[in-house]
């Protein structure tokens, strides 16, 4: 079961649209969600951590397409026999 949120604010109440919750309970306010949405942890807030976390996903990914690349220049170089 979801937690309840504690602070004021709009939440994700379905795929496509927030609700706003006023600290003591859910409104009928609703809007879409934008076009873009920031990092959350799971109780709705931004953090640094989950920031992190998705930057250390994008190294990863850079690390692995860079190592790809040199592997193929690398076996490239070898077959014309630089």
């Amino acid at each position: 079961m979801a937690k309840m949120p504690t602070a004021p604010g709009w939440y994700r109440a379905g795929y496509d649209h927030l609700r706003y919750f006023n600290g003591n309970e859910w409104t009928e306010n609703t809007r879409p969600l934008p076009d873009f949405s920031p990092i959350l942890d799971s109780s709705g807030y931004h953090t640094p951590e989950a920031e992190m976390g998705m930057r250390l996903k994008h190294l990863r990914k850079y690390f692995a397409l860079t190592l790809l690349l040199i592997l193929i220049l690398g076996f490239l170089a070898q077959a014309i026999g630089i």
